[in-house]
């Protein structure tokens, strides 16, 4: 599959804080024994650290595709469906992970930039990156080989 972008972000401050939680926890466990309530929090940070502790973004000839960590939660969308693609800053309180927002879901995992993405339909969402005037040109430059 030929790419014409491709960017993995690391999700800096996700990692730092769950690792920060898990040693919390690891901590609470020594000093209480082990107990299944701490033992499920500590299994879920751990599933959280390796999900979110990045964001690759890829553009292929005919689409858009990026997936958090590993691969899991994987989408996919097709060039021809893309309207526009827009450098924005997202406010401080949106946060990290998968949120839904007013103007659409963000995708995220380190710091407030990132790439509105308008759909045809008129959906829209937001795409976490640290370089969003590249990640931008990439898919404008990217929908006009597809139309």
């Amino acid at each position: 599959m030929r790419t014409s972008y491709r960017h993995k972000q690391f999700g800096t401050a996700l990692v730092v804080l769950n690792s920060a939680l898990i040693l919390l926890v690891f901590w609470l466990t020594a000093q209480a024994g082990p107990h299944p309530v701490l033992l499920m929090v500590l299994a879920l940070l751990a599933f959280l650290l390796v999900i979110f502790s990045s964001l690759t973004v890829m553009i292929t000839a005919s689409s858009l595709v990026f997936w958090f960590g590993p691969g899991v939660m994987r989408k996919t969308v097709p060039l021809a469906s893309i309207e526009s693609a827009v450098p924005v800053r997202n406010p401080w309180y949106a946060g990290f992970g998968i949120r839904y927002l007013v103007p659409g879901i963000l995708y995220n995992v380190s710091g407030l930039s990132a790439v509105e993405i308008v759909l045809r339909d008129g959906k829209r969402f937001r795409l976490g990156t640290d370089e969003p005037e590249k990640l931008a040109a990439a898919l404008r430059k990217a929908m006009e080989r597809v139309l």
